[in-house]
């Protein structure tokens, strides 16, 4: 619908394990040209689903009216080799 990596504005990575914060930094500038969101890293002690790492985005992308539309969308495009991450976007 016209958003992508380019309109994410801010997020939130959750690790269950800080020792994957490289592997998942690492991963994380895949996604992303130029600089980066802002974004803040916390430890958990637990994710749903046995998740090692939630991943929140929050990407700005006006309508033509300049109103603003929200949505949820999950990414599945991590590999096996990829930890564990559950992935929400949402637009507004």
């Amino acid at each position: 619908a016209g958003i992508s990596a380019n309109h994410v504005i801010r997020t939130s990575i959750y690790l269950a394990d800080m020792d994957d914060f490289e592997t998942v930094n690492e991963i994380y500038g895949r996604y992303f040209e130029g600089s980066h969101p802002a974004r803040a890293t916390v430890e958990v002690s637990e994710l749903p689903r046995e998740a090692r790492v939630e991943i929140e985005m929050v990407a700005a992308h006006p309508q033509e009216d300049d109103t603003f539309e929200e949505i949820e969308a999950t990414d599945d495009r991590l590999t096996p080799a990829d930890p564990a991450l559950s992935l929400k976007v949402v637009r507004m």
